[in-house]
C-alpha cells in the first residue's frame, strides 16, 4: 500500500490552502494507486472528497474554496489511498491536518503528561460538537433572499441555519470547575436561572466559540471564548469560558449515541480501594475493607 508521509497545510494566501505530502520508499508502482483529498470542518468528519479525479503519482493539491476567511473555520485534510486493481483503501494521517504551527517535541509531551492528568485525576469524559461554519443551508428555515432563518426550534440545522447543524460528536476528556448559581430577575421575564463557568482541555479536540459540550449527566454547554496555551505557536493547552444551555433549548435535542449502560466518564480506579482483604494491618481488625489502606 502507497503510505503517505509529513502531510501537512501550509498557505499565505487567503484564498487558497495547500496540501503536501511525500511517500514512504517501496518497491510498489505509485501509478497503481489513486489518491483522492477529504475535507472536513471537524477532525471527527464527515468528511467529502473534494478531488474531482484521483491524483496519481502526485504529491500537493491546492484547496481554492469560498469560506477560507472565516476566522473560526479549520478545515481538516486527509488522504484516501486506493489500489486500483483489488479496491483495497487506506486512510491518511490517523490524525487529521490543518493548518497551524507544528509542535515541538516538549510541547508534545507537555500535552501528554495533562492528558494523563485529565483521564486519571482531573477530568471527566465529555462529547464535543463542533458547529457548522460553511456548506450547504437549511431549507427548512433558511431564506435565501434576505439571509435569515425564518423559525426557531429547526431539527434540521439545530438553529445554525447550516444542513445538520453540527459535526459528528467527539468524545474527549475535559475538566470543567464548580459554577455559581444567581438567579437574575427581569421584568418581562421573570426570573432566569443563569450558569456560568471555566474548563480546559489539551489542544485536540479544538473548542471553538459556539460549539457544544456534553456532560455524561447531560448537562450541555456553550461555548462563549476560548484561550490557547503555546508552545513555539502551536497548541497545548485549551482553556474556555462557558454558559449553560436551559433544557427548553433546540440543542438539548441533539442526539448523543452511547453505550449509556458501559459509560465510565470518571476513571474507574478513582472508586475502587487497591487493597487486599487478606492481609489486614495490624490493629486494624474489624474494620471494614474499604476503610482499610496500606
Amino acid at each position: 500500500m502507497l503510505t503517505p508521509t509529513k502531510i501537512q497545510v501550509r498557505s499565505l494566501s487567503l484564498d487558497r490552502l495547500v496540501l503536501s505530502w511525500e511517500a514512504t520508499e517501496s518497491t510498489e508502482d505509485p501509478q497503481d494507486f489513486d489518491v483522492y483529498v477529504e475535507r472536513s470542518g471537524s477532525p471527527g468528519g464527515d468528511f467529502v472528497t473534494i478531488t474531482s479525479v484521483p491524483l496519481v503519482d502526485t504529491y500537493v493539491f491546492v484547496d481554492v474554496q469560498r469560506g477560507l476567511l472565516h476566522q473560526w473555520a479549520k478545515l481538516y485534510y486527509r488522504l484516501r489511498v486506493v489500489r486500483r486493481r483489488s479496491g483495497e483503501t487506506a486512510y491518511f494521517p490517523d490524525l487529521p491536518v490543518r493548518l497551524q504551527a507544528r509542535p515541538p517535541l516538549d510541547g508534545l509531551e507537555m500535552s501528554r503528561q495533562e492528558l494523563v492528568m485529565l483521564k486519571e485525576f482531573t477530568g471527566r469524559k465529555c462529547w464535543l460538537f463542533k458547529r457548522r461554519t460553511f456548506g450547504a443551508r437549511c431549507p427548512e428555515c433558511w431564506n435565501a433572499r434576505t439571509f435569515q432563518r425564518t423559525k426557531s426550534h429547526c431539527k434540521t440545522c439545530w438553529d445554525t441555519s447550516f444542513l445538520g447543524g453540527y459535526h459528528r460528536p467527539i468524545e474527549f476528556y475535559c475538566q470543567i470547575d464548580p459554577h455559581a448559581q444567581a438567579p437574575q430577575i427581569s421584568a418581562p421575564l421573570g426570573e432566569q436561572q443563569q450558569e456560568n463557568t471555566t474548563a480546559r482541555t489539551i489542544f485536540f479536540p479544538p473548542v471553538d466559540p459556539r460549539d457544544i459540550i456534553v456532560e455524561a449527566e447531560n448537562i450541555r454547554w456553550i461555548v462563549n471564548s476560548r484561550t490557547y496555551t503555546e508552545r513555539a505557536r502551536a497548541p497545548v493547552k485549551q482553556e474556555f469560558q462557558m454558559h449553560r444551555i436551559p433544557e427548553a433549548d433546540i440543542e438539548y435535542a441533539l442526539p448523543v449515541n452511547v453505550d449509556l449502560l458501559n459509560l465510565d466518564p470518571t476513571a474507574v480506579r478513582q472508586y475502587s480501594n487497591p487493597v487486599n482483604p487478606a492481609v489486614v494491618p495490624a490493629g486494624l481488625e474489624g474494620f471494614p475493607s474499604s476503610a482499610v489502606t496500606t
